[in-house]
């Protein structure tokens, strides 16, 4: 059976907190399960579902847990359709809460990248790498590779799905260098790019990030983040620009919607 087990549950902001688990290694169809992330203020009993998922790995609650006595414990609840059978996680509890001063610094953080009249930031899809899971079927178990370089699947990854669900953050992407490079095969124009974020989508290398301004895909390469006393503050992405003939650009076939929730969040700060 399948089972998911949480690995975080950090603030990242005044009312929100981040909540991140791991499933455990399985060759069962996700597909047959249901799995719920449930909130309680008691360990052992009182718990309420939260959040309804299939194969995410992350979830932002939003509530105010910054008063005083109050302890917040999470957990996870998965159920196997097929049979009906439940299994829970162990509660996990809230970790320490960050410092005002963390808190504050993350705030304007997301004020300069959101604010309306003055923000540097752009509305951008983040794709997480999925690391875990069944293979794809594209994947040869004999020759241990990928039948095909272009699978609308898995795309690249070799593991059912590929990325998880897009997350809609916010950005600063910088402006491409005006740089010509002259190595020994001829010239070549850089494409690397620098990407300020804030705390919340956490990156990864190989995860993708996706930008509708240009119409791009870029590949994280190198996160450096800056804390203060263990709290992260924000995040520098190192990146590269991906071919438009690059397998990923698929992902917007998968998920038709998502220039317009992008244009729609671009919208909002505009008219807030």
């Amino acid at each position: 059976m399948i089972s998911a087990e949480i690995t975080r549950a950090r603030p990242i902001g005044q009312d929100e907190i981040l909540i991140s688990w791991k499933f455990s290694q399985s060759l069962e169809d996700f597909r047959d399960y249901i799995f719920e992330l449930q909130r309680s203020e008691s360990s052992d009993s009182g718990y309420t579902t939260v959040f309804q998922f299939n194969h995410d790995t992350q979830y932002v609650d939003t509530i105010w847990y910054r008063k005083i006595w109050r302890s917040l414990f999470y957990r996870i609840v998965a159920t196997q359709r097929s049979t009906s059978i439940s299994a829970e996680s162990t509660p996990h509890k809230l970790e320490s809460l960050p410092n005002l001063e963390a808190l504050e610094i993350v705030r304007r953080n997301n004020i300069l990248l959101k604010n309306k009249r003055h923000g540097i930031g752009t509305p951008v899809a983040v794709f997480n790498l999925k690391t875990l899971g069944p293979k794809c079927l594209c994947w040869d178990v004999d020759k241990q590779r990928s039948r095909t370089s272009r699978c609308d699947d898995c795309f690249g990854s070799h593991i059912e799905g590929g990325y998880y669900a897009p997350i809609i953050g916010w950005a600063n992407m910088t402006p491409d260098h005006k740089l010509i490079q002259l190595p020994q095969w001829g010239e070549m124009e850089p494409n690397e790019a620098r990407i300020f974020f804030s705390n919340y989508p956490c990156l990864n290398p190989k995860d993708v990030i996706f930008n509708p301004d240009k119409m791009m895909f870029y590949t994280v390469e190198k996160v450096e983040t800056s804390e203060r006393r263990g709290f992260m503050l924000h995040q520098i992405i190192s990146a590269s620009c991906l071919d438009r003939g690059h397998v990923v650009y698929l992902l917007l076939g998968k998920y038709p919607e998502l220039i317009n929730e992008l244009s729609s969040a671009r919208d909002s700060i505009r008219n807030a």
